[in-house]
């Protein structure tokens, strides 16, 4: 019943609107013309304000003929030609042929002390009823055309969101094949290791399975869940590396009562693991992540090893440029540099 009435709320305001309007329209006769002798017409003073009252009553006809019906099914069809021909024709018929309706006066017949003399000829048109004319037809257009611009902007909008989501959507479920394919091979590494940190590791997947499955289907997250999946993914990777790893892993700030588009860093944890690490050589990782206020910054440092592995589902961090344009357009800044073999990205986001 509310939304109902929700939904009547906005007709029944211009309703009032509209016929406070004419109302005030087709009073101004009787407020501000001045009032005609009565040797006016043989019908008296009845005559002037009839007519000036069944004049405005065709204006007000033509306003919801043009808003209504000329407009909709010819203007907006691109029926120019039939579009002007009308306006024309209701012109003629509501300017031009009430004056000539309209009967000749003689004032000196119908005079007498105080009244008008001469006589009242026939004009072509009112210029007053043709300026009035125009100005609601430019009125009624204008509204009209302005209405139709707004539903349609309105309308792009919606599309262009659906557009957005349904782009997000498909982000987000790349993600977590992608993101479980990588775990997975890292359970699979240490079994065939037969390491002791295998159960470890499945408890570990079973943490991320459920932040998963539970908290990322949300547009956004608490910023403390996404830092604990990454924590988690941290340790796990742990399980796998090999005494030439040095993992510096820094947290600063309260990640409490802040939201943050779910898996958004995890593209960039993974690349580290994935390109950062050598069994041979000195592998230095660095992941920083700090909140100040409502600047969050994370950073990310490490070497670059070749291998022949490949992102063979290409998701990853192209996948999380597009999620940030498309999730915060004008409050991230993503820096990725590639300097001496070393590959540091720098990305801050106002949440």
């Amino acid at each position: 019943m509310n939304k109902i009435s929700e939904m009547l709320k906005p007709k029944y305001y211009q309703v009032i609107i509209h016929v406070t309007v004419w109302f005030c329209f087709l009073s101004l006769p009787f407020y501000f013309s001045p009032k005609p002798p009565d040797n006016f017409h043989p019908l008296g003073e009845s005559y002037f304000y009839f007519s000036y009252l069944f004049t405005n009553l065709l204006l007000v006809g033509f306003y919801y003929l043009n808003s209504l019906v000329l407009i909709p099914k010819l203007l907006a069809r691109h029926k120019i030609f039939f579009y002007i021909a009308s306006i024309v024709v209701l012109f003629i018929l509501i300017v031009i042929v009430p004056e000539w309706l309209k009967p000749e006066i003689d004032f000196g017949k119908h005079g007498g002390p105080g009244g008008y003399e001469g006589y009242r000829p026939k004009h072509i048109f009112n210029a007053m009823l043709a300026l009035t004319f125009f100005f609601i037809f430019i009125i009624s257009s204008g509204i009209k055309i302005i209405n139709k611009w707004f539903e349609t902007e309105k309308n792009k909008t919606l599309i262009e969101k659906e557009k957005l989501q349904s782009e997000l959507t498909n982000l987000k479920a790349q993600i977590n094949p992608h993101f479980l394919f990588n775990v997975l091979n890292t359970i699979y590494a240490l079994s065939l290791k037969k390491s002791d940190s295998t159960p470890d590791a499945v408890m570990q997947l079973s943490k991320l399975l459920r932040y998963i499955v539970n908290e990322t289907q949300a547009d956004k997250v608490p910023l403390d869940k996404e830092v604990d999946c990454i924590t988690n993914y941290i340790d796990l990777q742990k399980m796998r590396l090999s005494d030439t790893v040095e993992i510096t892993y820094n947290k600063t700030g309260n990640f409490n009562d802040v939201s943050i588009a779910p898996l958004l860093l995890i593209a960039f944890v993974e690349n580290v693991f994935k390109h950062g690490i050598s069994t041979h050589e000195y592998s230095p990782i660095l992941i920083e992540i700090s909140l100040e206020k409502n600047l969050f910054s994370f950073k990310t440092q490490n070497k670059i090893f070749k291998t022949k592995e490949e992102d063979s589902t290409g998701i990853g961090i192209e996948n999380t440029r597009k999620r940030l344009e498309l999730i915060y357009p004008d409050n991230h800044h993503l820096n990725i540099i590639e300097i001496d073999a070393t590959f540091n990205v720098e990305l801050l986001i106002n949440l």
